[in-house]
């Protein structure tokens, strides 16, 4: 048998071919990692492709100051010459206030919109809906920081509180996810409450006012006067204390970010501009954003204040750019995703799907040094605080002081509401059984090691962790052991 010889320039030509082979399978199948048809589909969107390059870059905003930093980079609404986008980055940014998440996603799909806002669950709830497009997050503003609350006529002495309880709030908003959070926390099922489901926050507060409702989640603007005015309203948590748990987010087509890097480039560097601009003249930056959502000076400087609006290290964080523990987006995206559509979910979906930090990491040379303003606060544990319903509990064997294998996923998954919760202490509680041998003191022993594993292996800050002395717990529900040590997320005491 003759063997076949192939000239250099041949086989240039089939090394040429071979990686023409593999470009087109890669675009037919997806780049490693990022999955099905979406590869073509983003580098062929026409919609993004014949867009005129001279066209401003259509921003929707809510009417927050959580999204101030755009305001004041774009030194107001609509397009603006002698804004900080335009001076420093040569870019022309068309800002518009819509607070319906839904339209602006809408927007998004029919390319009315380049740019849109979503809190983290309101984009996890709706993803199914839009995912043909590939809506992508891309930037993290910030998270409330005491901005929303959920409030009861009375504090509940267990989880069985809940049951049969009503609660009023807007649906598909970040009061309902927070609602759907802490009865998770709890471990009662949403089918075991009742729901009044209402179009505005203000709906919900009238309807909790009337007596209607048991427990109602609302952002503070709406209950304010309430909770200020009756004193026997609790309020049981909010992102005071849940000071991770709503997530203020900018979303735009993919496609968008892969063929105009260059003009989103400009506007995540004009947000930091703008973050920059409000961190040196708070006043100046509050009477901005006053004029712009109409309201007083007084109103917007504390509205700003009650955020924390995110850095870049906050960004790295949050999209999981650095190795954490505690993995933001993706935790609140499949948090959010299945509270709402539970087994029901239309499309299972990878929040890692959702996300882009392609940009992030290419401006990290520019963006690294900014820092953030407002940044989160843990809050030291104080008497009187209010215990979140739900009991985490870790096991252990006998005359042991590791917890079980079992127990230390459990305590995984409890570092990440923990993580949530930021604002909130952790109280620990250690046990043991009456055929123990009681000289090894082993309730302390077993509430030091949770709270060692927590600070060392799940990073979460030892200031947040309080142990409130070595005495036993009872030994609970027929069949279960007293060899354990109890957790409990403990909010803040109640605002006055």
């Amino acid at each position: 048998m003759k063997a076949v010889s192939v000239r250099r320039s041949g086989k240039i030509i089939v090394a040429a071919l071979g990686c023409a082979i593999l470009i087109i399978t890669a675009a037919a199948l997806g780049l490693p990692g990022g999955g099905h048809e979406r590869t073509t589909t983003m580098l062929d969107d026409e919609l993004v492709r014949e867009l005129p390059s001279a066209r401003p870059l259509r921003v929707l905003l809510p009417a927050s100051a959580l999204y101030a930093p755009a305001i004041i980079a774009n030194a107001g609404m609509g397009r603006n010459d002698e804004s900080l986008f335009a001076k420093n980055h040569g870019l022309s940014i068309d800002l518009e206030i819509e607070e319906d998440v839904d339209v602006c996603l809408k927007r998004l799909v029919s390319g009315d919109a380049d740019i849109v806002w979503a809190s983290a669950d309101t984009f996890a709830r709706a993803y199914p809906r839009v995912r043909s497009v590939h809506p992508v997050a891309f930037l993290l503003c910030g998270y409330s920081r005491g901005d929303d609350l959920i409030v009861a006529r009375k504090a509940f002495a267990s989880s069985g509180g809940y049951r049969g309880a009503t609660i009023a709030c807007a649906a598909d908003t970040p009061s309902h996810f927070m609602a759907l959070y802490l009865l998770s926390l709890a471990g009662v099922r949403p089918s075991e409450v009742g729901w009044s489901l209402t179009r505005t926050p203000s709906d919900a507060v009238r309807l909790f006012a009337r007596e209607r409702a048991d427990i109602c989640a609302a952002p503070r603007y709406a209950l304010g006067p309430l909770v200020n005015d009756e004193t026997g309203i609790t309020i049981i948590t909010s992102t005071t204390g849940a000071a991770r748990l709503v997530a203020g987010l900018f979303i735009t087509r993919e496609s968008t970010l892969l063929l105009r890097q260059d003009r989103l480039g400009g506007f995540v560097r004009g947000w930091f501009d703008g973050l920059a601009a409000l961190s040196r003249d708070a006043g100046a930056a509050a009477a901005l954003t006053a004029r712009v959502l109409n309201t007083d000076a007084d109103r917007a400087a504390a509205e700003i204040g009650r955020y924390a609006f995110a850095g870049y290290a906050e960004n790295r964080a949050f999209f999981s750019i650095d190795d954490s523990e505690w993995n933001g987006f993706s935790q609140l995206f499949d948090s959010a995703y299945t509270l709402y559509h539970g087994d029901a979910a239309p499309i299972p979906v990878v929040s890692g799907m959702a996300r882009n930090t392609e940009l992030l990491i290419a401006l990290e040379g520019v963006l690294k040094n900014t820092p953030a303003l407002g940044p989160n606060r843990y809050v030291a544990p104080v008497p009187g605080g209010t215990p979140i319903e739900g009991r985490h509990s870790f096991y252990f064997e006998v005359n042991r002081s590791v917890p079980d294998f079992s127990s230390r996923g459990a305590l995984a998954r409890f570092a990440r509401d923990a993580h949530v919760f930021s604002g909130c202490a952790i109280a620990l509680y250690g046990g043991e059984d009456a055929g123990e041998e009681r000289w090894r003191n082993l309730p302390g022993l077993r509430a030091r090691e949770v709270a060692r594993l927590l600070v060392s292996e799940h990073r979460i800050p030892a200031s947040q962790i309080v142990i409130p002395g070595d005495r036993g717990i009872g030994a609970g529900g027929k069949g279960e052991t007293a060899r354990r040590v109890d957790a409990f997320l403990v909010s803040p005491q109640r605002e006055r």
